[in-house]
């Protein structure tokens, strides 16, 4: 768990030994200095000593409060937790342990809104970038412009206090490369220039909660692994559905979402076909009964945007997909897809 969320997070961890790995760390940036431990699922930083478990993680470098922490991890809470929480509805097992995610504080919101601004406009005169983005993600510049895609061109360093995050004497780092927002909640950066330290790089302060497209009125969700996925299909799907874009296939949901979930006839499970998305897939198959296993044709390639830009028409998949599941007329069959997979 914990060193899955370090990865989505965009950092690298290189294996130094059999239970140990090394990375920069999200604060104070460096090569190896952040350490995680696998046996005991801890991490430790020797430059700013920045330590815990995948719980106190999320805390330092997603801004969760404790309970939002716990929930996100599975860790049940204390009973003077759940005594000062307030009620909420709760309506099966997996909800018992899920309250929604707090908004991002007010001023980083702000200056979210302008990040998000200023990237804009530089990747309308990005043609390189657009260039990309159309042929090896299928994705338009008038799409890019509808879900306010950016860029930056260099990194840059800010005071953590004007973001309204904890300041600790360290600059917050802030990559170049695609600039990936939902609404003025997360900042994904796709890297321009990886390096050792990983494709994809998540602002600190971010929601850690998945990226919605649609609404609740939606007869057919689609659950993807990547936000790209996911506006590729909003781009390219004709009928109305509600997309959900995990960031990670260890993140799970909270209750809002489950709702909306179960609230749709079908849930398409379509996290790429590899061993960690046929893994991850299984969750959503035994915790929400209108769930069905999806994958993308091996030949055309593992995800979304891999089939489409291969040829793989998303329209005709999709409406295949529903056929398939009502002729079998159960959630969850689809599974066995996967079987040589996991």
């Amino acid at each position: 768990m914990l060193l899955e969320q370090i990865i989505a997070d965009g950092l690298n961890p290189k294996k130094k030994t059999a239970n140990e790995y090394a990375s920069a760390c999200p604060t104070c940036g460096g090569r190896d200095r952040f350490v995680i431990f696998l046996g005991k699922e801890t991490y430790w930083c020797r430059q700013c000593e920045k330590k815990g478990d995948a719980l106190q993680y999320l805390r330092d470098f997603h801004g969760m409060s404790y309970p939002d922490a716990a929930q996100a991890v599975g860790k049940e809470l204390s009973q003077d937790w759940k005594t000062n929480s307030k009620p909420t509805d709760v309506f099966n097992k997996v909800t018992e342990k899920s309250q929604p995610r707090k908004p991002q504080p007010e001023a980083w919101q702000v200056k979210a809104e302008g990040c998000i601004k200023f990237s804009v406009e530089a990747l309308r005169d990005n043609i390189e970038t657009l260039n990309w983005l159309l042929k090896k993600r299928g994705i338009t510049q008038e799409t890019a412009e509808r879900f306010r895609l950016g860029w930056l061109d260099h990194n840059f360093f800010l005071k953590k206090s004007d973001w309204g995050l904890e300041t600790d004497g360290k600059k917050m780092f802030f990559p170049s490369g695609l600039v990936i927002p939902w609404e003025n909640k997360r900042l994904r950066v796709r890297r321009n220039d990886p390096g050792e330290y990983g494709r994809y790089y998540v602002v600190p302060g971010s929601n850690s909660a998945p990226y919605l497209i649609g609404t609740l009125h939606e007869t057919t969700a689609i659950i993807v692994e990547s936000e790209l996925d996911a506006i590729l299909l909003s781009q390219e799907i004709t009928r109305n559905i509600f997309i959900v874009a995990l960031g990670s296939s260890s993140i799970k949901p909270d209750s809002d979402l489950l709702e909306k979930l179960s609230s749709c006839p079908v849930v398409l499970v379509a996290l790429d076909t590899d061993k960690a998305g046929a893994k991850a897939s299984q969750w959503w198959l035994e915790n929400i009964s209108n769930s069905c296993r999806t994958i993308t044709p091996k030949k055309y390639g593992k995800d979304i945007t891999e089939a489409f830009i291969n040829g793989l028409d998303l329209n005709a998949w999709l409406s295949a997909c529903l056929e398939l599941y009502c002729e079998n007329g159960t959630a969850g069959m689809a599974a066995n897809f996967d079987k040589d997979l996991i």
